[in-house]
Order: structure tokens, then sequence, then C-alpha cells
């Protein structure tokens, strides 16, 4: 059983609205209603019965009672029985962080009492109070919008799918009625070249210097380059082959996965860094000597001595201990990935270009992130434009002026 609200536009343009119901096999609507609040009050009203009687004369059919389990038990059934079987060892570790807000706050309410007060009472609490509780909150310090909008988009799923499962005859949250805290904008931290200079100047000479120079001039994702390989480096074509990545969670060995996108992408580099990549290739052969028959060959191009995988984690931590010691320490691994991104935009790079470099989905993902770093390209774009148009502009006054001239004679021989 599901219902929806419906909107109409009149002949005359008038808007009006209604619901749409499906019960088992049969369908009813009824429209007429001047608000979406009145469609939905009425819906509500039709749905509160555990039974409910087709309406306009069609025959009853009984319905199963809505679900009585709470929303900790059916949470925990969603996770193990649905989640697990369609998301990465990560996704699930995000969500079972997310879901202990949910217990706490939510736990105790059965399933089919969830109502659209509750959870907005619910995502309030959380952004004031839904944080750490400290001598300064002693409530709960305030929670992040970004982290808000995660805990609401995971209860958001969890309704969806009891809904498209006949647990639920409607979710609470559809069409909008759980109003989210707006979420900040903020542009990702980019090092300039005078800072990354500094970065490689601190960094040379310890096992991160490849790592780093690599980021730096591929924008590829930590996990990424951890898993990384040498048959993955084309040394004459100056390349590399991304085509999976290491993944690091709390309760599980690390995996090796395919690429956040799903997609293999090639990404060109510099001089600078197959040079880099060919003398850590070198350094590489004196520690297999080294270890000797207790090196652990996988192939990996970065790894530690002894050949084994580097965590993402660590080597994260390692390339901050780097930073801090540059006098960079607002920045952190990831953001060598933005900067190689904000470079790239403002030097006039395409965005389709930088957008597949980064094994970005969708290239409105990029624009999104980076779009702080065009102004350059709509400058470009602007001018541009006026170029194309100035003969056109130029010709268009000099006809305005010949028309003038000719208007001016006219009215001396009339004179």
């Amino acid at each position: 059983m599901n219902g929806t609200i419906t909107k109409h536009r009149k002949k005359d343009g008038r808007i009006s609205w209604g619901w749409y119901l499906k019960i088992g096999d049969l369908q009813f609507t009824k429209s007429g209603f001047a608000t979406r609040d009145d469609a939905r009050a009425a819906l509500d009203k039709l749905l509160a019965k555990e039974a409910v009687e087709a309406p306009s004369g069609a025959p009853h059919t009984a319905q199963p009672r809505s679900d009585q389990r709470t929303l900790a038990v059916y949470l925990g059934y969603w996770l193990d029985s649905h989640a697990a079987l369609r998301c990465a060892p990560a996704t699930m570790e995000n969500y079972r962080g997310l879901a202990k807000y949910l217990t706490r706050h939510l736990g105790k309410v059965r399933l089919c009492d969830l109502r659209a007060g509750q959870i907005q009472d619910f995502v309030n609490r959380l952004q004031l109070h839904g944080g750490v509780k400290s001598e300064q909150h002693p409530e709960g310090s305030p929670l992040s919008a970004k982290r808000v909008h995660a805990t609401a988009s995971l209860l958001y799923s969890v309704l969806s799918d009891a809904v498209r499962l006949d647990h639920l005859a409607i979710n609470p949250m559809a069409d909008r009625r759980v109003k989210l805290p707006k979420r900040d904008k903020r542009r990702p931290a980019v090092l300039d070249p005078a800072m990354l200079g500094k970065l490689l100047e601190v960094s040379r000479g310890t096992r991160a210097y490849p790592f780093i120079v690599t980021a730096c001039c591929s924008g590829a994702r930590r996990g990424e380059l951890c898993a990384l390989t040498w048959p993955d480096v084309d040394f004459d074509k100056g390349s590399i082959v991304i085509s999976k990545s290491l993944e690091q969670t709390r309760n599980a060995p690390l995996r090796v996965k395919g690429t956040k996108s799903g997609e293999t992408r090639h990404v060109g580099l510099d001089d600078f860094a197959v040079e880099t990549l060919v003398e850590h290739r070198q350094q590489q052969q004196q520690d297999k000597a080294m270890f000797g028959s207790g090196y652990q060959d996988n192939g990996l191009v970065f790894c530690q001595p002894d050949g084994r995988f580097y965590s993402p984690n660590n080597i994260g931590l390692r390339v901050k201990e780097l930073m801090t010691k540059a006098g960079l320490g607002d920045f952190t691994l990831h953001s060598l990935r933005h900067s190689h991104a904000s470079v790239l935009l403002g030097q006039g790079v395409p965005l389709p270009v930088v957008s597949g470099r980064l094994g970005h989905a969708d290239q409105n993902i990029t624009l999104a992130v980076y779009s702080h770093a065009l102004p350059a390209d709509i400058r470009a774009a602007s001018k541009a434009w006026n170029n194309a148009l100035a003969e056109v502009i130029s010709e268009g006054r000099k006809s305005k002026v010949s028309q003038n001239l000719g208007k001016s004679r006219n009215l001396a021989v009339n004179y």
C-alpha cells in the first residue's frame, strides 16, 4: 500500500492538489484540494487505519497490520538483511555509525508510529545537541549540517525500503515534510605552487616522497595509490592506469576493490613524476634484496619496506605530519587532490578532462566541488564572446551612423 501526493495544473492555470493510493492491485485517486497540506491531511487520515476500506465504493481490501517493530529493531534488520547485500564495507561502517544517532533518539518508537513531527524534532536535536557532551556543551555539542543530512538520508532510505516491502504504509519523510539544516558550501583546501614546493622540500628523502609527488601530479585518491601496481605504470607513455583501490575499515582487513566510480582511467604524468617513480623503483629493488625471502612481493608501487600494503589511514597521517612540519597544518593528503584539480581548471584545462583525471562519475560533481577555480575560464568565455561579436557590433554602429547622417541630410533639405 503506497500513498503519494499529486499536483495538477488546471486549464485556467490554477494548481490543484490531490492524492494517489495503491492498495494491492487497486489504484485510487482524489484531487481538488487547495493546498498540499490539505491533500496530505486527507491521505494521512485515510492511512491511519490499520485496515483500509477502499474509497469510492470499491470493495473492501484488508491490509496487513503495520509493522510493530521498533525503529531500533527494524534498523538492525535493514542493515543486516538489505544494506549489507548491496553496500561496500566502508559504506556499512558509516551507516552503523550514523545508526547510533537514530537508535539513541528514536530507537524505542515503533516503525508504524513514526511521524514527520517526531523526525523533525529529532533532526533539530541533532543539529543543536547531537555531538559529544562536554563542560561547554553539557547536553551535547552541535552536530555539523553534513552529519545531520547523512543521518536523515539514512533514515529516509530505511523508511522508503519499509514502504517498498509493505512494512509501512507511507514514508513520513516523503514530500520533503522534514526540513534539514542548510549546508555551508566550503571551498576545498588548496595548496598553491609555493606551498607544494615547501612540502616537497620537507618530504624529500623520506619514504613518503614518491607517494606525495605522484599524488600531486595525478590527483589520484589515497586508496587508489595504495593499490597501484607496477604493471599499471607505463614509463614510455608517462601514464598510470587506475583500476582499483585499497579499502580500510575498522573491523575488517584491508581489501582491494574497484574504483569509486567503477571505471578504469588512464592518467598522464609529467616528466618530474615519471623520473621520481624510476628512482623509487630502484630503491624498492634494494628493499627486496635486503629482506630477501621475507619480502612480500605484491607488485605494489607504494608499500612498506617489506612489501606489505600501506594502510591508507597511516599514509594519510604520515603526510599530515610532513605538512605540519612544512607549516601547512591546515591541509591533509586529500588536499593534494583538490590542489591538482584547482590548478588544472585555473590554467584553462577543459572540465571534462579534469573530471576524467579525477575519476568522477559525473562532470557535475567536479563542477560543484571546484567551481571556485573557474573564474578565469568564465572571463575567457566572455572575452571570446565579445571578440566574436566585435565585427557585428562594429558594422551595426556604422549602419546606425549612416542612418543618422541620412536623417540629418533630409532635415537640411526640408528646412
